[in-house]
């Protein structure tokens, strides 16, 4: 038996270690984002998106980085769904093309766009049912996941 609870022990061990192996891996392949940048991507992002606001849609929500989430910034804004058509849906992208937002993905919904490791989803939900079926939204997300999808698209 106290060969067995020895094995066991040293099993243990060894999991251990692997999991702190892993940890570290993880923390060491994410990108770190400085204070500052959040802050400075944050502004950038409410610009952009009130640029985008501006050519048209009834805004119905607006969401200014409520913190849901630790190393992340976020904003969206959901367009009420019988305002929202494919020239509108155009015109945002053509607007956060201007500065300096490249599209990543444009294949199907969702319009998916990349500027300074910032991430902006633009769509129809169609998801959804009853009064708030088919409204459209914008998002624009900052964080480590975002900076890599971005990165990845542009090699």
């Amino acid at each position: 038996m106290g060969k067995f609870n020895n094995l066991l022990s040293l099993a243990g061990f060894i999991l251990i270690i692997c999991v702190v192996a892993l940890i570290v891996r993880t923390c060491a392949n994410e990108p770190s984002i400085s204070p500052e940048r959040f802050t400075s991507t944050l502004v950038m992002m409410r610009a952009d998106m009130n640029a985008a606001l501006a050519v048209g849609g009834v805004k119905i929500a607006f969401d200014n980085n409520r913190k849901t989430q630790i190393n992340r910034v976020s904003i969206s804004a959901s367009i009420r769904g019988d305002t929202w058509n494919i020239n509108l849906q155009n015109e945002y992208v053509r607007t956060l093309s201007q500065r300096g937002w490249r599209v990543i993905d444009d294949s199907n919904a969702p319009i998916l766009m990349c500027k300074n490791g910032a991430l902006a989803t633009i769509a129809r939900d169609t998801a959804r049912r009853g009064i708030h079926s088919g409204d459209g939204y914008i998002t624009m997300s900052l964080s480590p996941a975002t900076i890599m999808q971005c990165d990845h698209a542009a090699h």
